[in-house]
């Protein structure tokens, strides 16, 4: 597993406008805005997407987000909800301005919540997260769509209790290797695509003439490589598993986890300990070092593409996790980070390359 986080940004040329598109909670086009200052879409791979936007001041305007449910932005698939829309006044530019934004719809599963103790063992992470989200009463389902050749990862060991839906889908996606966006479906309502790493072949880098200028600046301050995981029990009765993921030659830097909220259950030792070294994993992959880039660039790169990245430092398969676009009036700036594509790609990525 690689130790790092790659972060590329990258200046795109001028393109036309794009609008933004407002919704009721049916699905039905209530107004399609034209004109903003600026316009922020941040788009991840296996957490809720967001965007945020600055517009004049107008009446009109406000009220038409203050109506309105869901939201889009030019030709991007990804919905999103409105969520907030106020005025508000900037001192360097003199003037009052409309901010407005709000997460993807997926957050519409922070509303659903599961009471009671729940253990799943030997099930995939898809298979887990598809079993809930069907037994959801309709009038609070959000449909489940998983593409053909999507790996759902291995089967697993999960318990949860007293949580809401929507922590559950991360933690199942990120065990999963799994991604997702929100979009509409043919009937106007909002459905759930679960994603897995897509190969095109492309390649980020100078010695590939994809990209002007780079410039590459590295950050190690929050970087961990090895977990001790502290489960239940008291003192020296406690269960501690270790996580370790240090490549050859690298120094180690520890970081503790608390998961004592995991508890064994009906579960074999083995299963238990499986299922605190998955949460020591997944800590740790918040801690990770970061390499940053910047260059001009004339392609944009989707969630869940995974390119050839070339650095001084680094050289490697890596898929797009967030995206994040910045549209202003003369054109836009992309940024991307980049991390591991999921175990399967991986193996096929060695065994043609």
């Amino acid at each position: 597993m690689s130790d790092f986080d790659l972060s590329p940004h990258f200046l795109l040329p001028s393109a036309r406008t794009p609008r933004v598109w407002l919704y009721s909670r049916e699905g039905e086009l209530i107004a399609s805005l034209r004109e903003f200052d600026s316009v922020v879409l941040t788009e991840r791979y296996a957490d809720h997407s967001e965007w945020d936007a600055r517009f004049p001041v107008s009446e009109k305007v406000l009220a038409a987000l203050d109506e309105a449910y869901f939201v889009t932005v030019g030709d991007r698939q990804e919905v999103y909800l409105s969520q907030r829309a106020q005025v508000g006044y900037d001192p360097e530019v003199g003037r009052e301005f409309i901010t407005a934004g709000g997460l993807s719809a997926s957050s519409l599963l922070s509303l659903r919540t599961l009471d009671g103790l729940y253990t799943w063992g030997g099930l995939t992470a898809g298979a887990i997260l598809d079993s809930v989200l069907s037994g959801l009463p309709s009038d609070r389902a959000l449909p489940l769509s998983i593409g053909e050749g999507i790996d759902h990862g291995q089967p697993l060991s999960l318990q949860r209790s007293w949580l809401d839906l929507s922590e559950l889908a991360l933690q199942l996606l990120s065990l999963g290797a799994l991604g997702f966006r929100t979009r509409f479906d043919e009937d106007g309502g909002v459905k759930l695509d679960i994603l897995s790493g897509t190969f095109n072949e492309r390649m980020i880098g100078e010695r590939f003439r994809q990209g002007v200028g780079f410039a590459y600046t590295t950050d190690d301050a929050g970087w961990r490589n090895f977990a001790y995981v502290a489960g239940e029990g008291e003192g020296e009765d406690r269960e501690v598993v270790t996580v370790d993921q240090r490549t050859s030659g690298a120094e180690r830097r520890e970081l503790a986890v608390d998961a004592r909220d995991l508890q064994q259950g009906e579960m074999t030792l083995t299963e238990y300990r499986n299922l605190l070294a998955a949460r020591g994993a997944s800590k740790l992959a918040e801690h990770r070092r970061l390499e940053n880039a910047e260059a001009t660039l004339e392609e944009l790169f989707e969630v869940s593409e995974v390119v050839w990245y070339d650095s001084k430092r680094w050289s490697g398969w890596f898929m797009v996790t967030e995206s994040v676009m910045v549209i202003e009036e003369g054109g836009a700036r992309h940024s991307v980070l980049l991390g591991e594509p999921p175990l399967t790609l991986r193996k096929m990525l060695r065994r043609y390359f």
